[in-house]
């Protein structure tokens, strides 16, 4: 598969200062459709500093994705809405990977926790941000738990490559609104 570079969305503007030695940076790619993908290193300056991780924060399609659609609380006196009586949520979408040499060190915990809490809300304008891992990979399920996502029901997923039936694990962050 090649990726081909695509000038980023206004919304993804970098680099975005995570901590004192962590930086998110704009570095957006055409891989799927909805797809703002932005390099993890350690430096403000990519070119400066190898590439440490990867970010995916992109907005979520749940008819597409296959994720139970996700209603707002219907506001007081109203009658209108969805299934739940609510209007649609804007629901995101997060996933990452870290180089394997920076595991184990709170590196991708901050990253994700900066994500929700900074990013998701105020600059994707999500509402909810869902993040999915197999089941079995213990340390991704700690990094949405560490990085204050709730556990939601998993589900079963058939894995065509393999010709098997794995379970993910199911996570989401609702964004408060001030």
């Amino acid at each position: 598969m090649t990726i081909d570079p695509i000038p980023p969305p206004t919304r993804n503007i970098g680099p975005y200062k995570v901590a004192e030695d962590l930086y998110l940076s704009a570095s957006t790619f055409r891989t799927l459709q909805r797809c703002t993908a932005s390099s993890i290193s350690t430096s403000p300056s990519p070119s400066a500093c190898p590439v440490i991780g990867l970010l995916y924060l992109g907005d979520l399609d749940h008819e597409e994705d296959g994720l139970a659609i996700c209603y707002r609380p219907p506001s007081a006196g109203s009658n209108a809405g969805g299934e739940q009586g609510g209007d649609l949520m804007r629901c995101g979408v997060l996933g990452y990977w870290l180089s394997p040499e920076f595991a184990g060190k709170d590196v991708m915990t901050r990253v994700v926790a900066y994500a929700l809490r900074v990013l998701a809300g105020p600059v994707f304008g999500h509402e909810r941000v869902h993040g999915i891992a197999w089941e079995e990979n213990a340390p991704s399920n700690r990094v949405m738990e560490r990085a204050g996502m709730v556990r939601a029901p998993s589900y079963p997923l058939y894995v065509l490559k393999f010709k098997v039936i794995k379970t993910c694990s199911h996570y989401t962050f609702d964004i408060v609104k001030s």
